[in-house]
């Protein structure tokens, strides 16, 4: 049982080293890239932000929902196992939209005050 939550712990190690030391400059090898993250650095800056944030909540919220599984149906019951790794895959690549999202909020914002100036 404790091998199931190897992956979860990963997660949220690798989103605290995220948070603590994110990537300073645009790059192709470290931090969260996209077309929009790569435009600028203050895009770059701020989907890392986020993106390290939101894997920090998903990695917990996996690990408390494989917990409360286990605990209550146990860890044998492959129906469960399955319902819970759709559920992770679903969890991690919402990560993507999030991130998008919050960077095309800020690029909208930004456009209007520029209108504005």
């Amino acid at each position: 049982m404790i091998s199931l939550f190897v992956i979860p712990a990963v997660l949220v190690l690798f989103s605290l080293f995220w948070i603590f030391y994110p990537p300073i400059n645009r790059n192709r090898l470290y931090g969260y890239r996209s077309g929009r993250s790569l435009r600028s650095d203050s895009a770059w800056r701020k989907a890392n932000f986020i993106c390290s944030r939101v894997l920090l909540v998903i990695s917990i919220l996996i690990f408390l929902m494989q917990l409360v599984a286990f605990l209550i149906i146990g860890t044998d019951n492959d129906e469960v196992v399955t319902v819970l790794t759709i559920s992770y895959v679903i969890l991690i690549f919402s990560i993507i939209p999030i991130t998008e999202i919050s960077l095309s909020e800020k690029s909208a914002s930004n456009e209007i005050n520029k209108e504005n100036s």
